[in-house]
């Protein structure tokens, strides 16, 4: 390289680290010093691994001087750094102090002076540490119960002494059973456990990922999805792990489609790992080049996954090839297309073990938000509906009520209902399921899509011709092992509503779809916000900016750009637009042929087309009373 810049030496000198070439990695650090490179965080945590992994103490304690006059001396993860050096180099003493000393702790600190013990002390010690971080409030993780329980057999002992058995101390065991290679013990433990949360099935499933059980720790994070445990990212760690080690391409692609279909992943650090360890999960076979789609499909990726991609080029010069036998249940549960190309985050699969709302939800109203909680409270929610509707039967095509693009806005609103998760939409094609016998489509969510049980209204009708109505599918979902909850109708209590009950035979009184759009139709947004719980929000397309007119407080658009319903004709007061982050309050204009934006104070419209948007939310408020 010309010019090496400051993630190259970074790169070298972790990278010679992780491969165990300690002295090498030395050697990179002390050139990138010397090239005066200002060393950072991870500069001085990779020099510290390599450190301890050469049992350097006097090198290790020249580096700990430059942290301490450096900005990083406050630095939680500084401090684990140089926790794990002196454990490593028999220092115990000095990783005390360091620990005793740091401003800020977090449990990969605890875990990394725990681990001193426990390499260094009787296990008595460590079990020590570890009591006090329990009682400062901090929750033991998976490494944490590895390092306390890391010499089995006075673990064991420790253990059956004993006279309250929680999961925590069963999690413990079975991580100190996996680390000696024990993982019969550890299954056997598991089994027996009264509770089991999200930490035991992350060890039982990390156990036999380290044993090179992978199929195995496949199958058991299908268990986990049937049992409607919520996994973590460490779940998906360990997953991606296993198929690494398979060196299977097609398993890696479908977790990777399960990690996207999964919300809850937060902020850009945990969502660049995700991406860096699926790329070295899907470049383990030799085919490597889709993993490069994935670092352009990124917003903003790292120059880090861009260098690890690099070097998994290098890695995969040789590759062993991947097993020619596999669980065929496996494959079926996370494999419907049978082909190389990459899934996309809606793959049926994802429905195994989930309970799934049935309806259309084309409006989202609170109605079908009533479904998504009664799912939730009983697994993983889900929203199964069907599109192509008009097209198949023939129907005059008419604007969606919300824009497809908004819809996942919206569902994320429901996660405060639905228990803080935010529940996952599959749409499946019409045509697919058309001439289904209510019969044959109790089968299909049972065999093909794996849930484990339903949610519907009690006038929900399914099946060719809707020849099925609630009490129908009770008795099928019983026939089939699958659960069905019946709920009664979210019921309109508005009074305008009236002269829709007596004209149409359909209507009961229940909030429906018609019911927003009869109120669209009539302009009356406040009763709008009421059907959908929300306030309607109209998106417009930006990308013909040319048919846009703008001044320094009005902007105007043909209603050719509207992706979804917008209400009758007329002035709307008390709207709001959001324009570079920024809520601007406006009223709207809809006449035969535009949309017209005004603001209430001067704004800046005139420069909205070089702000690049693709769309623009216009919500429309309740009015004022």
């Amino acid at each position: 390289m010309p010019e090496p810049d400051q993630c190259s030496w970074n790169l070298m000198v972790s990278s010679f680290a992780q491969c165990e070439l300690f002295d090498s990695s030395i050697e990179y650090f002390t050139r990138m010093h010397k090239e005066d490179f200002v060393l950072n965080e991870f500069s001085y945590g990779s020099g510290l691994s390599a450190c301890a992994g050469l049992r350097d103490l006097k090198m290790g304690t020249q580096i700990h001087a430059s942290v301490v006059i450096s900005k990083y001396s406050n630095s939680v993860y500084m401090g684990s750094a140089l926790i794990d050096m002196y454990s490593k180099t028999g220092n115990v003493n000095c990783a005390t102090k360091v620990f005793n000393g740091m401003c800020e702790r977090n449990v990969v600190s605890w875990n990394s002076l725990i681990s001193c013990y426990e390499q260094n002390r009787p296990v008595s010690e460590a079990l020590e540490i570890f009591v006090r971080m329990m009682d400062f409030g901090f929750k033991p993780d998976e490494k944490t119960l590895a390092s306390v329980f890391g010499r089995i057999d006075e673990a064991r002992w420790i253990f059956d002494k004993m006279p309250v058995r929680s999961a925590v101390s069963y999690t413990c065991l079975g991580s100190g059973y996996a680390r000696v290679a024990s993982v019969t013990t550890v299954r056997s433990m598991f089994m027996g456990m009264i509770e089991r949360n999200v930490e035991s099935w992350n060890a039982l499933i990390a156990g036999y990922t380290q044993n090179g059980n992978n199929e195995e720790a496949l199958n058991l994070f299908l268990m986990l999805k049937r049992e409607s445990v919520w996994p973590t990212h460490y779940t998906f760690g360990n997953l991606l792990n296993a198929c690494a080690n398979l060196a299977d391409l097609k398993l890696g692609r479908q977790a990777h489609a399960h990690i996207r279909s999964m919300d809850f992943v937060s902020g850009m650090d945990l969502s660049l790992m995700f991406l860096t360890t699926t790329i070295f999960t899907i470049a383990s076979p030799p085919t490597s080049n889709s993993s490069f789609k994935n670092l352009r499909n990124k917003n903003s990726s790292s120059t880090c996954c861009l260098s690890n991609k690099v070097s998994d080029f290098g890695v995969n010069c040789v590759q062993p090839k991947s097993s020619d036998t596999r669980s065929s249940l496996l494959y079926q549960s996370l494999s419907q297309s049978g082909t190389d190309e990459e899934p996309p985050s809606e793959r049926l699969p994802i429905l195994a073990g989930g309970l799934v709302a049935l309806g259309k939800f084309d409006a989202l109203h609170i109605g079908h938000r009533e479904l998504a909680i009664q799912a939730a409270k009983r697994g993983i929610p889900f929203l199964l509906s069907f599109v192509g509707m008009a097209d198949v039967l023939g129907w005059e095509p008419r604007a969606p009520i919300v824009a497809e693009c908004d819809r996942k806005r919206i569902l994320s609103t429901w996660a405060p209902y639905c228990g803080n998760v935010i529940p996952r939409e599959l749409q499946i094609d019409f045509s697919n399921v058309r001439y289904l016998t209510p019969r044959q489509f109790v089968e299909k969510l049972s065999k093909e899509l794996g849930v484990r049980g339903v949610v519907a209204g009690e006038n929900y009708r399914f099946g060719y011709r809707a020849a099925g109505d609630a009490s129908d599918l009770v008795k099928l979902c019983e026939e089939y092992g699958l659960e069905a909850y019946i709920i009664n109708s979210v019921m309109d209590n508005n009074q305008i509503s009236g002269a829709l009950n007596s004209c149409d035979g359909k209507e009961r009184g229940q909030v429906s779809s018609t019911r927003v759009r009869y109120a669209l139709d009539k302009g009356d947004m406040k009763y709008v916000s009421e059907l959908l719980g929300r306030n309607h929000r109209l998106v417009l397309m930006m990308e013909d900016q040319e048919k846009f007119t703008s001044e320094s407080n009005r902007l105007s658009a043909p209603k050719s750009c509207l992706l979804n319903l917008a209400p009758k004709e007329g002035l709307y007061e008390n709207c709001s637009v959001l324009i570079d982050k920024n809520v601007i309050p406006c009223r709207v204009i809809v006449d035969t042929t535009d949309i017209h934006l005004e603001c209430y104070e001067v704004a800046n419209f005139s420069c909205i087309t070089a702000l690049d948007l693709k769309i623009l939310g216009i919500d429309f408020g309740s009015p004022q009373s």
